[in-house]
């Protein structure tokens, strides 16, 4: 509890805040445009904090263009335990992105037919190399690639373990996964493929 006659901290400090920002402004001349504005304006001891700021008032739209950038945040300001739940997400994303990482041969994704062929996709070449083991390779920027295969029908699909080769790796599907035998089969799948430097 406050002592009478004391404002609060916060209280004071808005009040300190005003005051001064009242004391400027009347000081010297409004700016004529954006560019007249001082290139950079620091605030003292935490003065803005989430709490002072009302709902709403920071989205999208208030933000200057190109005001938020990689050069403009300290190192380690934006970390996955500082975002909001939600806040990064495919939709929120811009729906060019995949497009974008698929034309730079970072993410690839296709779907391999039985025979080895690619069934469709780009950025990727397919063959089968014996029952039920295909080779894939990647070009563009899609080096040292982590693959995730998915078999199209019954039976499963999955890298063959070690490292991969230069832009390639081989995938292997099995049928019969209720027996204790699985056994080589010829399966379509799909995968995504994405670059690993």
């Amino acid at each position: 509890m406050e002592a009478p006659g004391r404002s609060p901290p916060l209280l004071s400090a808005a009040a300190l805040l005003l005051s001064s920002l009242a004391l400027l402004q009347s000081s010297r001349p409004a700016p004529a445009s954006a560019a007249d504005w001082p290139a950079q304006v620091s605030l003292r001891e935490l003065s803005v904090l989430a709490a002072n700021l009302a709902n709403s008032s920071v989205t999208p739209p208030a933000i200057a263009p190109a005001a938020v950038t990689a050069r403009a945040l300290a190192d380690g300001a934006v970390t996955p335990p500082k975002l909001a739940d939600g806040a990064v997400t495919l939709r929120a994303l811009d729906p060019r992105l995949l497009a974008l990482l698929s034309q730079r041969g970072a993410a690839v994704c296709g779907d391999v037919s039985e025979d080895g062929s690619p069934a469709r996709g780009e950025g990727y070449a397919s063959r089968r190399v014996a029952t039920g083991e295909y080779a894939l390779s990647f070009s563009g920027a899609a080096r040292a690639p982590v693959v995730l295969a998915v078999a199209q029908s019954y039976g499963v699909c999955y890298v063959i373990g070690g490292a991969p080769a230069d832009r390639s790796v081989r995938v292997k599907c099995l049928s019969d996964l209720l027996g204790s035998s699985p056994v080589s089969a010829n399966t379509r799948f799909s995968f995504v493929a994405f670059a690993v430097d």
